[in-house]
Order: C-alpha cells, then structure tokens, then sequence
C-alpha cells in the first residue's frame, strides 16, 4: 500500500491530461468541419438544375401527358366495351297475380256434348305476379370500322406533339444553363468589382480625411473638400449598385438550380477567360449557318409544329361533309326478376337480347363550320411557317449583334490594360516620390484611385465579353 500511493499519484494527472487533450482535438475537429460552408462548382450547380428547376420539371410532366394522349389516340383503335348493371327491388309491383275462376276458364272452349266437365266454382291462378326484385344487365362494345383516316391522322398529331415537347424540353435546358452559366460568371466579376469598390472606399474616406485637414488649415478651398466627399460618396453609391446587382444575381441562381440557401461566397468558380475569345477568329457567316442549323432543338421544335399544323389541317378535312364514321355496334342484355342463369327456365322466358348493328354518322351540312374549321388550320399551318422564318432571321440577326458585342468588349478590355499599366507606373511613381520625401499621400492615393477606376472599368469590359460568348456559344451550339 505504501509504495503503490506514490505510483497512482503521478499517473492520474497523466491520464487525466489524456483525456482533456482529446476532448479539445475531438472539439476542434467538429467546430472545422461545421463551420465550414459548402463549396458549389459550376458543374455541381449544373446538375442541381437539372434536377430541380421547377421550370423543366414543369415541362416534364407536359412531355408526360403529351405521351399519354398519343396512347390515348393509339387506344382508339380498339373496341369501347361498357358494361351497365342495376338491380331494383319493389314492395308493390305493378303487376300483381292473375287469377280466373274454373267456371269462366272451362266455358272459354268448345266441350263436345256429354263431356263438358262441371265447374267446381274454384279460382285458378294463371299468373303468380311479379317478383319483388328486378335485374337489368346491358354489355354494349363499339368497334370503329372505317374513319376516313381520322385515326391514323390524330395519332401521328399527337406523336408529334410529344415531338414538340421534347425539343422544346431540351432547348429550355440549353436556355436554363446558358443563363446559369452566365450569372455565376457575373457573380464571380461583380464579386471582384466588388473588392476594388471596398478598397477605393477606404481610399476615399482616407483622402477626404487629408483634404479637410488641409482645408482646416488653410491649404485647400472648401470646394476641394465638397469634391472630396462627392467622390467618396459616389463610391458608396457604386458599392451599393453592386451589392444589389449581385444579389439579383444570386436570387436569379438559387431559384435556377433549388438551392435556397445559396451565397456568393459559397460559389467555387474560375471563369476561363482565354476561351472568350474563341469567337473572335470565325468567320460570321459560318456562325450563322451553326446557328440555322437543321439540327438545332429550337429549330426542330418550329419544324415539328408545322408538321402539327398540316396533320392538324388534313384531320379537319378528314371531318368534312358527306364523309361519314362507321362502326360497329353489339349489345347484349338480360332484364329479369332474378340474376343470369339463376331464373328457372330463363332462356324460354326470353328475358335475354342480342343485337348487332352497324352505324353510320356524317355532317351533312353546319351553316360552313367545318369549311371554317379548315380555313382556319390551313392558317396556322401558314403561320407556323412564318414562324419558324422569323426564328431563322431572330438568330441570325442574335448572331451577328453578339459578334460585334464580343469584338467591342475584346477591344476595349485592350485598351484598359494598357490603361491600367500606364496608371500602375504612376502609382508607382507617386509612391517613390513619398519616400523620398518629394511627394504627398494626396496625391499617392488620387493616383491609386485612377488605378483602381481602370481595374473596375476592365472586369465591366470582361463581364460584357463572358456575356457575348455565353450568348454565342447557345446560339451556335459550339462547346
């Protein structure tokens, strides 16, 4: 016992700092991984649109009953079969017993003399009356025999109707990215724009500070200091633009891709900027023949519905006068006190019937409503083809103003750099001179402001041309 005291003294604090130290490191662990916020990639946020924008699932489900109906136009093909069932019960029939007496029964024939037998004065009953219950059971079926097309005719309008929703489907996701591309860019230079505004802010509070020390003092006019205070008032006007430019961005983002709690920080993204400018060195007539290109969702979409238009038109005059429906028609039906091969002897009670029958339907004449109905899809198809003209026309004149876009943006963003370079030396030389002694922070920080105006004025210019190329790169469908 004595000499073990001492050896459980040291080794308690031992394991009781054990333990505080992986408390601690467990602790720390858990407040990294916690307070860490998620990153989104493009390609991410890519893919959450496709799953979740409210748009295209919206579409979705229009290409859904779209395929339903084709089914539905398949389906007429077949027979209709419908069945009717009733089954009644009545306290007071309305036929009730028959019943004759023999006497009125036995002088109702011709008895030869010496055999007529002598009435009893008996009542006999002819006819028990009717039964308290009453079934009816009708099975009808309807088989179209001949419809001058119209089936066929409504099942390939249908079809392409689906056709339609398809394409138009697959041109809203190209649309949806593009657009998504092209804010989470404009989030990434607003982002940036951002940072310099917040620099130059300070730099501007900082030259109004030496501005009204020197007015105090007699060196500068009151007029330099309300300069002063316009100019770092504009630069708080500029940063809140920015604050709300790229908060509409991130509304327009989250509601693109479902994710609600989406920040501009959480965005994990890297325009490549050397890829704007692969538009520059094409030639625009081979940009437009891409963007009128035959196999284009919008185009094909515009394509289909004309097709819709004419199939429309030829169902129309399928409809027309004098050219009438014929079907066949079957009924078979049982009306009876009690149910099918239960009644005793139901097939000499004849309470069964079996029809067969073949119909004919037409329009012989409306006041000119079918003529009218013809007219009028003979229109839309004539409009359809306007349509899909206008469209070639929209993305060859969307062609060419994006290429000039791009082409002014490229040339500008030239002209900052070298803007930027040649303010960047006078900041440099402004800052020599204040440490040798032959300059003031006034000026110093006037030239950092130009510096920093030119560096917004460039990523403005970049936002411009990453607009243009997204804009070129969904029109002509290059990758």
């Amino acid at each position: 016992m004595i000499h073990q005291r001492p050896k459980n003294r040291y080794l308690r604090p031992v394991f009781l700092g054990l333990i505080l130290l992986m408390a601690g490191f467990c602790q720390l662990s858990a407040t990294s991984t916690t307070t860490q916020p998620p990153r989104y990639t493009l390609s991410q946020l890519r893919a959450s649109l496709l799953e979740r924008n409210l748009d295209l699932r919206k579409q979705q489900q229009e290409l859904v009953r779209s395929l339903l109906d084709v089914k539905d136009a398949r389906a007429a093909f077949w027979p209709v079969i419908e069945l009717q069932a009733s089954a009644s019960y009545m306290e007071n029939p309305p036929l009730g017993p028959i019943v004759m007496s023999s006497e009125d029964l036995l002088s109702g024939f011709d008895w030869p003399v010496g055999f007529q037998p002598q009435p009893t004065g008996d009542y006999i009953t002819l006819y028990e009356g009717m039964e308290n219950t009453l079934y009816d059971f009708g099975l009808t079926l309807q088989q179209p025999l001949f419809t001058w097309g119209k089936l066929p005719a409504a099942v390939k309008l249908y079809q392409q109707v689906a056709t339609v929703r398809q394409l138009q489907l697959d041109a809203r996701k190209d649309e949806l990215l593009t657009e998504l591309d092209t804010r989470v860019t404009a989030s990434h230079y607003l982002s940036t724009i951002r940072g310099l505004l917040a620099s130059q802010n300070e730099r501007a509070g900082r030259l109004l500070e030496i501005v009204t020390h020197a007015a105090d003092n007699g060196l500068l006019l009151a007029q330099d200091v309300s300069e002063a205070k316009v100019q770092t008032l504009n630069v708080e006007l500029a940063l809140l633009e920015v604050d709300s430019e790229l908060e509409r961005q991130m509304l327009a983002i989250r509601k693109l891709t479902g994710v609600g709690t989406l920040m501009a920080s959480d965005l994990q993204h890297t325009p490549e900027e050397r890829t704007f400018v692969s538009f520059l060195d094409r030639d625009p007539y081979e940009l437009e023949q891409l963007a009128l290109a035959p196999q284009k969702s919008s185009l094909q979409a515009m394509q289909a519905l004309e097709q819709v238009a004419r199939l429309a038109e030829n169902l129309a005059r399928a409809a027309s006068y004098g050219k009438p429906d014929i079907a066949l028609n079957v009924a078979l039906g049982y009306s009876g006190p009690r149910l099918p091969f239960v009644e005793t002897d139901w097939y000499r009670q004849d309470d069964y019937s079996f029809t067969i029958s073949i119909g004919l339907r037409t329009t012989i004449w409306d006041g000119g409503k079918k003529l009218n109905a013809i007219r009028r899809t003979a229109s839309s198809t004539l409009s359809a083809q306007l349509d899909t003209e206008q469209l070639q026309l929209t993305l060859a004149q969307a062609v060419r103003e994006e290429l000039l876009k791009l082409r002014m943006a490229w040339s500008s963003i030239g002209y900052q750099d070298l803007l930027v370079q040649t303010l960047q030396e006078r900041v440099d030389q402004q800052r020599l001179l204040v440490e040798i002694g032959y300059g003031d922070e006034q000026s110093l920080i006037q030239a950092q402001i130009a510096e920093t105006n030119a560096r917004i004025d460039r990523e403005k210019k970049k936002l411009e041309l990453a607009t243009a190329y997204f804009a070129l790169r969904f029109l002509t469908q290059v990758l």
